[in-house]
């Protein structure tokens, strides 16, 4: 059985109205008390001055100690100190321009030194992690116009960039082997290795720590296969295509894989026949 939870009663205007009449009635005591505490002192005879009010008293007691157990609640701020907050960025996808492709000029400050010079003076820095990366630049040379394979994926911000097939190595691998398989999963064309073309590196940052990331590349010819996407096993091509050697500098979207890709038109033709 449920019980109804108590009211208080309705107040009437007739029950207010004796409420505020006893109230007066209080008032007018207490004051008829006050002042024959001023005119006799503790004895009856005349007092020298005003009897203190206790009810004033305990009052200002009253408030004190509620503003003392106020002020012991408040949480107290705590002292900062270095490391003490974190700030973490927001997703951030840029690829570095450097002047050169193998190498990084000394002048030019970097992420990695940047983050050092904070963690000197005490800021708070996020770590670093180093990524490698194998690929390159797979050309056709059994057509006049050298078709090299590329794939299009979509980049963190969701735009459609074209780029060179490239991943990471597995196990034990070398980065050449890694390069030929990671071009064959990437866009289905098996590979061989003529001669390295260089190494690019770049930063982006993700919310709890910087990655340092290195490319490195290398010419192959094709020896089989057909184009294809289905056969990475991370899905992270959503397309792929044949573009002559002429155009590839124009249809790739990252300045540094056009640099790699012109290093490559200078050295195919010691490797063509005829």
């Amino acid at each position: 059985m449920v019980h109804p939870v108590p009211r208080a009663p309705k107040r009437t205007p007739l029950s207010l109205a004796r409420a505020y009449e006893r109230a007066k009635i209080r008032e007018n005591q207490r004051e008829e008390r006050l002042k024959n505490q001023e005119l006799l002192g503790p004895e009856g005879t005349k007092n020298a001055g005003p009897v203190p009010d206790a009810d004033a008293d305990d009052s200002e007691k009253r408030a004190a100690q509620r503003a003392e157990a106020s002020q012991r609640r408040r949480p107290q701020t705590p002292t900062p100190r270095p490391g003490m907050y974190r700030v973490y960025q927001e997703t951030v996808y840029q690829e570095t321009e450097y002047t050169s492709v193998t190498e990084v000029s000394n002048a030019v400050p970097t992420p990695l030194s940047a983050a050092r010079s904070a963690q000197a003076s005490g800021n708070y820095a996020l770590p670093t992690v180093e990524e490698v990366s194998a690929g390159g630049v797979i050309v056709d040379m059994s057509r006049s116009d050298l078709p090299v394979a590329i794939i299009a994926r979509y980049n963190r911000g969701g735009r459609l960039e074209w780029c060179l097939p490239k991943g990471h190595p597995e196990g034990v691998e070398s980065n050449e082997q890694a390069a030929e398989r990671e071009v064959e999963e990437e866009t289905g064309i098996q590979g061989h290795i003529l001669t390295p073309l260089g190494s690019i590196d770049y930063w982006f940052t993700v919310p709890r720590y910087r990655v340092h990331k290195t490319v490195h590349h290398f010419l192959l010819t094709a020896t089989g296969g057909y184009l294809t996407i289905e056969k990475d096993p991370d899905h992270e091509a959503v397309d792929v295509a044949w573009v002559p050697l002429a155009e590839l500098t124009n249809r790739l979207s990252f300045p540094n894989e056009r640099r790699i890709a012109q290093l490559a038109r200078e050295a195919l033709p010691r490797y063509l026949k005829g």
